[in-house]
Formats: structure tokens, C-alpha cells, sequence
């Protein structure tokens, strides 16, 4: 429905111009009009009147007029782009001829394309900003045969009484008083083939406007009679193309030959049907379920058996097509394996696409798990105390969008549940019990949302007899029995900097823990507490050697251990020039490698089995390569199979040729940061940027709560 507040901004159109109203509402059957809601196809009937009564399809909006016909004109220009970016560039090249104020332009930020409307004079009214954008965004919507979700929206005019209309409309965040009226979506999505049928375009034009007006999803025709049978049952009930054809009563072949000069097919469109029903009900389809009436859950990935059996493909076909399609699902992006997006955070991309993280600022390990799961393509909301992070870090720090509140007071708390309603992670690291006194604990949050998985990190676990207690990395790693192996013999222990306790034992751990229960909620439907302790990862890190036997190599005394570089084979040497190597020769044949290229005695070959000869052996190796500089052992060595690597700084890694080749390091502004990993060969992982402060956060909670209200809406074709 089209609020009531959308008919009076059209119709002071007319008034403004001493015109009456009467015909305009006669010609859409609202003779007698009262302020109420009214339908998509009522409000499109009022449109074309009233473009028919001012001459102009942009009602006077804009510096020239759009005569009766130029909509037509505009979706014939674009009939025969290749890609949606090459239509959209076409189209505002249309608007701004035709319009001349003002001017759209397509500019490219962060992973986003954004349509930036520039112009002469005073702002114009909301009502014109939207009329634009509902004339372009359906356009474009139409041609990529998919709605391209909205990041947000941007009015230059002040705020109208009825702001939240215009939030519920565009279904994202809205701004008013913006420097200048933009609206931004995934840059990805500009990539979107076209392929569009003049025939198809005349239907289109035929339903033109009300069929932009209700969130453009999908074409009018067979294809919607189609998707109209699919949603009116569950996905493992779908019929069949020949049974659908049965229910529509035609043969299996013109069914087909009909979908083909719509543009579509019936194999697309079952998965498509899927996909919108999931990205219409949040991350995990939770409306989709509703709307169905089941009160199963739909427990598998699009990509999943059941879609490749409904869709009659071998499996080696169907993951040949995943493979050469640009399946952008939602807001997912799939790049060739190895690159990089560098742009802004969020859901554009990554496996985690969709999922939306609430991370309660804390140091070290806490903002590192909300890096992994950002650079994964989850959206993360950072809620900061007041006086900000002590801790700044522009690594851990990327892919946020923060929100600085006190955490004692009403107004604060209220914005942290508010928060917590829409989000599926929350992730927090202070002692246990705090944010139960602040009343922000699992408790309290999951009674609001059954679904939020609630993940807490502390160093001794939120029970036991030290659960209360002081602690950092080290007295983790201390009693968890790991700091004991570390060191040389006889000497004491030697902390590796806070990586096994506070990174791999928590950081990764939780990391690894909330994108389980993320996986079990999807068969449950329910979300839980995570408690990630560091003392207990430390302890999972040690289990090799826990479970070590007899395995004298294996030892767990300082310093006598063969990894932890006893052995002459596995430890790190002195060059000539003060440099370093790391020689990590463990099998008899790497090591043989080693000995030959260096002119080593090959018996040491004979002695790597005898604990008692290392130390003296060691001494042997240790003269050989300090008879060289680094770099003289590196043209000899990298790259053969002696596992061999140069000991680099951080500031020497970036330069090195092999981790620029797989861009291990990338450059952000002044700083150069580590590259988001692991990396998939379909869902692109984001380096994202680090959102700009409190407006960022304050949009990006804007946004969870549209998708919210989009969740709780019925769904249309």
C-alpha cells in the first residue's frame, strides 16, 4: 500500500498551481478521497492523470519538463545495454538531457554505487528527489530482472512530518539534509547482465508505474502467474515444470517457450522464488517460513541437494553453473578465487553476507573477532563507550560502523536493545557479570530476540574459581600448559607476544564458535550463549602434543621439543649480515635437499633421528650459514625444497615478491594491513573501510530496523 501522505504530496502538485484535484482522483477512482492508504495500482492510475494534467511525467519537478511518452522513451534506450551499468549510465544520460535539472551522476565508493543527483539552486521537495528515484531505481530494477537492495538514501530537503513513511518505502536508511540527494546499492550489481525482449518491455510498460511503485521484485505475466503458484507452498512441495504446466493448463512445452519470451525460465525461477523469500525475512528467511503457514524450518542453502534435484541437475552440472554463473545472491558477490573487494563492509559480500554482528567495544581479541567476521561480510555495529576506544588500531578497527553510547544510562541501554532485536551475533568481552548488570545480558537480550546468538570471550570462562579474577594472555597460556613448552632449555619460558592466548585461544575460537551456532540455528531456529574462554582455547591449540604417546620428537620439556627448535633441521640461523633464516627441513628428503644446496656433510642426514646429536649438529649448520648474508641464501634456497623462508619484519613482508603476488598485505590510506583470510573461490572477502563515526552507526542501526519492518511484511510479485 501507498500511504496517505504520498497521494497529498502528489496532489500539491496541483495545488501548487491553483489546479484542482477532483479529476485527477475521479480518473483514479478516489472520488471522495479520505486520507487513508491506497493501493499500488490506485496510486499509478493517479500518477498518469496527474503527468496527463501538467503535461509533464515529472509533475513540474525539475527545470524542463518529461512530456507524456518520455518514461517509453527512456526504457527503449536502455533496451539493447549489455549491463546494468551501461543501462544506468544510459539512462541518466536520458534524465539529464531531458530534465537538465538536476543532473544525476553514477560515482563508485567503498564498494558502492551511488546516484548522486547535483543541482543548480535550493533543494527541491522530498516529493521530487522520490519521484526520481522511483523512476530510475524501477527502471533498473526492471532490466536486471532482480529489486538491487537499497544501502541508503540521501535527501538534500529538510525532513518532512512523515519521515518514516519515506523509511518504510525505500525499505533502507534515510537522510534528510544531506550535502546532496544520492542513493547508494552494491556496486556488484552493476555487473548484472542484460537481456531484455521488446515484447517483454511492452507488458512492462503496459503495468508502468504501479509496477515500480511497490518495490519492484519481478516481471507482471506467465513468470508471475508462476511465482504466484510457487509462493503459495513450501519449497520440498514445488511442482515440476510438467506439473506446473498440468496446474496452468498448457503443455510442458509452451510453458517453456513462454517463460523463454518473457526472459525467463522455470529453472531460474524456483531458485530465484527461494532467494527472494529468504532475503525479504532476514538472514535466514524467518517471513519466508511465516508466509508459508509450516512451522518447519527451511533448513537448507539455495545451493543445497534438494534445489540441484528440483532443478533436474547432475550434481557436475550444477556445480559447473555455480561456477560460470554471476549468481549475486542478495548481496553476495562472486569474484575470481584470490581477489579482494576494497570497500566498504557489511553484507556487499563474503560468506557471512547478510548477517548482522554486535560487537561491545573491547581491547585486542574483541575488535580482531569483529574484523574476521566483517571481513567475511558480515555488518558490524560497534557500540563504543563514551571517551572512545583506548585502543585504537586501524586493522582491528575496519569494517565498522560505531555508535558511542553510556552504557548506564536509559537512553543508552534502550539503543543497545534496540540494536539487539535485528542482530544475529553479539559478541562482548568484559568480566562476567557486567552485562548482566548493565541489563544487556543473554538473558535479558534473548527474551526480545530467540534468535541472537550471544557470544562472550574472557580468559578464564564465565564459571569456575577464577572466572572473577585479573588476567592477560600470558597467566591464560601459563595454566593452560602451553607457556611451560616455550623457551629454551634451561632457561625461563618465552611468552609468543599474546598470540595463543588472547588470538588463536579467544579471538579465533569465538570467531569460529558464533558461526556454528549460526549454522545450528538455521535447523533449531534458536540462537545461544557461546562461552569462549582463552584458557580453554590455549589448551585445544596444545592437543597435539597432548596426545603426543611416546613420541620422543613430541616432547614436552623446554627446549627439547623437535618444533620448538632443538632440532638443527627446524630452527632459525644467523647470517653474515645479521639477518635471519627459518629452516623447517622436518622429512629425510627436505632435509637431504638442505644439506646438498648448502654443502653440508650429508651424516647429518644419518644423525636426525638422535636427540642427543642435535645441539652439536646444530653448531655445524649454524657456522655454514653465518658464512653468508640473507640474501645470499635466499637466491639460493626459496623457492627449492628445502623449506626455507628469510625471517622478515613486518615492514619487510609487504615488499616480499610472493606476498605482494597474493596480496597477503594491502595498502589503506597510510597504513599497510594484513589482507582478510582465509579466502573463497566464490564469496569475495572484504577489506573493508572503517565507517565514518556515530552518523554511520547511527544509519546502519536505521537499516536493521528496515529490514525488520520488511520482515514482518507479506510479500508481493
Amino acid at each position: 500500500m501507498i500511504s496517505a501522505s504520498f497521494v497529498k504530496e502528489a496532489l500539491d502538485s496541483l495545488r501548487r498551481r491553483g489546479l484542482p484535484t477532483e479529476p485527477v482522483l475521479a480518473a483514479a477512482d478516489l472520488t471522495g478521497y479520505a486520507d487513508q492508504p491506497v493501493s499500488a495500482e490506485t496510486y499509478g492510475k493517479m500518477w498518469l492523470a496527474l503527468a496527463r494534467e501538467l503535461d509533464d511525467e515529472f509533475f513540474g519537478l525539475a527545470a524542463r519538463p518529461m512530456r507524456p511518452g518520455g518514461f517509453t522513451l527512456l526504457c527503449h534506450c536502455l533496451l539493447n545495454a549489455t549491463t546494468l551499468e551501461q543501462a544506468l549510465r544510459r539512462a541518466l544520460r536520458f534524465l539529464n538531457l531531458v530534465l537538465d535539472d538536476p543532473r544525476g551522476e553514477l560515482t563508485l565508493e567503498r564498494g558502492l554505487a551511488r546516484i548522486e543527483l547535483r543541482e543548480a539552486g535550493p533543494p527541491r521537495s522530498a516529493f521530487a528527489y522520490r519521484t526520481y528515484w522511483i523512476v530510475l531505481h524501477g527502471v533498473i530494477c526492471w532490466f536486471a530482472r532482480r529489486r538491487l537492495l537499497l544501502r541508503h538514501v540521501d535527501f538534500r530537503c529538510a525532513e518532512p512530518d512523515f519521515c518514516d513513511d519515506y523509511r518504510l518505502f525505500f525499505g533502507a536508511p534515510v537522510t534528510f539534509g544531506a550535502p546532496l540527494s544520492l542513493l547508494a546499492f552494491d556496486a556488484a550489481f552493476l555487473k548484472l547482465p542484460i537481456n531484455r525482449q521488446e515484447g517483454a518491455m511492452r507488458a512492462f510498460l503496459r503495468g508502468a508505474p504501479a509496477n515500480i511503485l511497490a518495490r519492484y521484485a519481478h516481471d507482471a505475466g506467465l513468470a508471475a502467474a508462476v511465482r504466484q503458484k510457487l509462493r503459495a507452498s513450501a519449497p520440498a512441495d514445488w511442482p515440476n515444470v510438467e506439473q506446473m504446466a498440468r496446474i496452468l493448463r498448457m503443455p510442458a512445452s509452451t510453458l517453456r517457450h513462454r517463460l523463454q519470451d518473457e526472459g525467463h525460465s522455470y529453472r531460474a525461477i524456483r531458485p530465484a522464488r527461494r532467494e527472494q523469500a529468504m532475503s525479504q525475512g532476514g538472514v535466514d528467511g524467518q517471513a519466508f517460513r511465516r508466509g508459508n503457514g509450516r512451522k518447519g524450518l527451511l533448513r537448507r542453502h539455495p545451493d543445497s541437494r534438494r534445489l540441484r534435484l528440483s532443478t533436474r541437475l547432475s550434481r557436475r552440472a550444477h556445480l559447473s553453473r555455480r561456477a560460470r554463473l554471476p549468481d549475486l545472491r542478495g548481496d553476495e558477490r562472486h569474484p575470481a578465487s584470490g581477489d579482494f573487494a576494497c570497500g566498504q563492509g557489511g553484507p556487499m559480500s563474503g560468506p557471512l553476507s547478510g548477517a548482522r554482528v554486535l560487537e561491545f567495544v573491547s581491547i585486542g581479541p574483541g575488535p580482531y573477532c569483529a574484523m574476521l567476521l566483517s571481513d567475511l561480510g558480515a555488518q558490524v555495529l560497534r557500540i563504543d563507550r563514551e571517551g572512545g576506544n583506548g585502543w585504537p588500531n586501524p586493522s582491528h578497527d575496519r569494517g565498522r560502523a560505531t555508535l558511542t553510547l553510556d552504557l548506564k544510562s536509559d537512553a543508552g541501554r534502550a539503543k543497545c536493545l534496540e540494536a539487539a532485536r535485528t542482530a544475529d551475533i553479539l559478541i562482548e568481552g568484559f568480566r562476567p557479570g557486567v552485562m548482566e548488570r548493565l541489563g544487556l545480558g543473554p538473558d535479558a537480550l534473548r527474551e526480545q530476540n530467540p534468535r541472537l546468538i550471544y557470544g562472550r570471550m574472557t580468559g578464564w570462562g564465565q564459571q569456575g574459581p577464577l572466572a572473577q579474577a585479573a588476567g592477560h594472555d600470558i597467566n591464560y597460556i601459563a595454566l593452560s600448559g602451553a607457556l611451560a613448552a616455550l623457551g629454551r632449555k634451561g632457561e625461563l619460558p618465552e611468552p609468543p607476544l599474546n598470540l595463543v592466548g588472547d588470538f588463536g585461544g579467544g579471538a579465533l575460537f569465538l570467531a569460529f564458535g558464533v558461526v556454528a551456532a549460526l549454522w545450528e540455528r538455521e535447523k533449531s531456529g534458536l540462537g545461544q550463549v557461546v562461552d569462549a574462554a582463552m584458557v580453554d582455547g590455549a589448551a585445544s591449540l596444545m592437543s597435539m602434543f597432548s596426545g603426543r604417546a611416546q613420541n620422543p620428537w613430541l616432547s614436552l620439556e623446554r627446549g627439547a621439543n623437535v618444533l620448538s627448535g632443538a632440532a638443527p633441521f627446524y630452527r632459525c640461523y644467523r647470517c653474515a649480515d645479521g639477518g635471519e633464516i627459518a629452516i623447517g627441513a622436518l622429512e629425510p628428503h627436505f632435509y637431504r635437499t638442505l644439506l646438498d644446496l648448502i654443502g653440508a656433510p650429508l651424516a647429518l642426514l644419518e644423525r636426525r633421528n638422535d636427540p642427543a646429536l642435535w645441539p652439536e649438529d646444530a653448531e655445524t649448520l649454524a657456522r655454514i650459514f653465518l658464512a653468508r648474508k640473507r640474501d645470499d641464501w635466499r637466491g639460493l634456497l626459496e623457492g627449492t625444497d628445502a623449506c626455507f623462508a628469510p625471517v622478515l619484519t613486518l615492514d619487510e613482508a609487504k615488499d616480499h615478491p610472493h606476498l605482494r603476488a597474493r596480496q597477503t598485505f594491502l595498502t589503506r590510506g597510510d597504513a599497510v594491513l594484513p589482507a582478510p583470510a582465509p579466502r573463497f573461490s566464490r564469496s569475495q572477502s572484504v577489506m573493508a573501510d572503517t565507517e565514518d563515526g556515530a552518523n554511520d552507526g547511527a544509519r546502519m542501526l536505521e537499516s536493521w530496523k528496515a529490514l525488520a519492518i520488511a520482515a514482518h511484511r507479506p510479500m508481493q510479485d
